[in-house]
């Protein structure tokens, strides 16, 4: 009877044993692996900045990509504080103000100015971002807390940066912008643009040159634009084909100059690191020439132009000096080059 007490006794004392055995490997294990664990920092992202305010205002400059790369800047600010946001720079570059809870005061984004008064306090995102395609696009982004004496002008204009226009469009030969023709053929082109003149330099001139690659040819504007908004304008402008087949960039470039020789100068010199593509042009191979045989002569001679003794050349035979070979049917050859010889 003893002995069939204590079986079951040991059965559960063992069961009992093995049960805390395993809790204390358990244990073991998880102070073992958070030895071993690395601690997790929750650093800010790279593409994020805090905002710095100097007498109530600050200015921060960037390149920001298409697709995703967008760049954000943080202000901690207090509910019922007025802000303007103001940014500039090149096309296609916009931004958008989010709240401490995530809700977008400008509700559709693409914007490229905005105030009005802070609905809650807390730290707010400024993202700034491109359109999609667009790369390394160059911006100026210009901040008011409302502290300052004035107000920031909503057309305040960065002196560094070369453009102050906004490009709409462009046609080749009434066509899109995108041109197949022959090597020399002339284009005639139509620009769709928006140009301004910075405050600081209101009767500054600008010229809008557009050329084929780095070799400028016209200007589609020359002037002295009113501040911003300034201009909203077409300009026309002529092209000439280059000579080799190929596809070739059309670029224009707004640059402050007073003649259009002098901003072309200019153009050449950049291009093509501050010129912006606008179009593409194909130059097509030439179509092969067609000579139609003299058949009044002997078919197996030339006849040389300006030769008083109408010498003839047999087929296969070059000329000396000039380097044109004799084909059947009196048709003279140089290179691609094909033309009749004299009757």
């Amino acid at each position: 009877m003893l002995a069939t007490i204590i079986e079951p006794r040991l059965k559960y004392d063992g069961l009992r044993y093995k049960f805390r055995y395993l809790i204390l490997i358990a244990v073991l294990c998880a102070i073992g692996l958070s030895a071993y664990a690395p601690s997790i920092v929750h650093a800010a992202p790279p593409n994020q900045e805090r905002i710095t305010l100097n007498n109530g205002t600050a200015s921060y400059t960037g390149f920001v990509t298409g697709n995703g790369m967008s760049k954000s800047y943080v202000l901690r600010a207090q509910v019922g504080q007025q802000m303007k946001i103001v940014l500039t720079g090149q096309e296609h570059v916009w931004f958008y103000v989010q709240t401490p809870n995530t809700y977008r005061l400008n509700m559709y984004g693409g914007v490229r100015e905005w105030s009005g008064t802070l609905p809650e306090t807390g730290d707010y995102s400024i993202v700034v971002y491109a359109d999609g395609g667009v790369v390394n696009a160059w911006y100026q982004l210009d901040i008011n807390d409302g502290t300052a004496s004035q107000l920031m002008d909503s057309n305040s204009e960065f002196a560094q940066f070369p453009f102050t226009t906004q490009f709409h469009g462009v046609s080749l030969n009434g066509q899109s912008e995108q041109l197949a023709v022959e090597p020399g053929t002339r284009i005639d082109g139509t620009l769709w643009y928006q140009i301004w003149n910075q405050r600081n330099c209101p009767g500054c001139p600008y010229q809008l040159v557009v050329g084929i690659g780095q070799d400028a040819q016209d200007c589609a504007y020359g002037g002295v634009p009113t501040p911003y908004p300034g201009t909203f304008n077409t300009g026309t402008f002529n092209l000439i084909a280059p000579a080799n087949p190929g596809a070739y960039a059309i670029r224009y470039q707004s640059i402050q100059q007073s003649t259009c020789a002098q901003a072309q100068a200019v153009f050449e010199n950049e291009a093509p690191q501050k010129t912006v593509i606008i179009g593409i042009l194909v130059v097509k191979p030439p179509p092969p020439q067609t000579v139609t045989p003299d058949l009044s002569t002997p078919a197996g001679v030339c006849y040389s132009h300006n030769d008083p003794y109408r010498r003839q050349w047999k087929v296969g035979e070059t000329t000396p000096y000039q380097g044109w070979t004799c084909l059947p049917g009196n048709i003279w050859k140089r290179g691609g080059e094909l033309r009749p010889g004299a009757e």
